[in-house]
């Protein structure tokens, strides 16, 4: 899938913590969010969406956080590894195992 700049900044812009930019952007890569239990694994991105977000990251943090600028994206946002094949803003989630709540009877 590919993700815009303006996806990316939207993200951002309806942030109020630093985990609201995280999950805005799962969202994105993961319609059907609401549904998740748990993921394993990143999923993997283009360098220029990697790179851009990373920068979004750590400005937002420096400005709202005390904090290491950009650690909760550096720590759980998607991978930049075996991201070549990738179009520079695509996003590759097939490397995830997501595992969906279990519906109660």
């Amino acid at each position: 899938m590919i993700i815009s700049r303006e996806d990316v900044d939207r993200c951002f812009d309806e942030a109020k913590h630093q985990r609201d930019y995280l999950e805005n952007l799962y969202r994105l890569v993961f319609p059907e969010w609401d549904s998740i239990e748990s993921i394993d694994g990143w999923p993997t991105s283009g360098k220029e969406l990697a790179a851009y977000c990373c920068k979004k990251a750590v400005r937002f943090d420096a400005e709202h956080h005390k904090c290491l600028a950009g650690g909760l994206w550096m720590n759980n946002g998607f991978s930049v590894y075996g991201n070549d094949s990738l179009e520079l803003w695509e996003v590759d989630r097939s490397k995830c195992k997501v595992t969906f709540k279990q519906e109660e009877v």
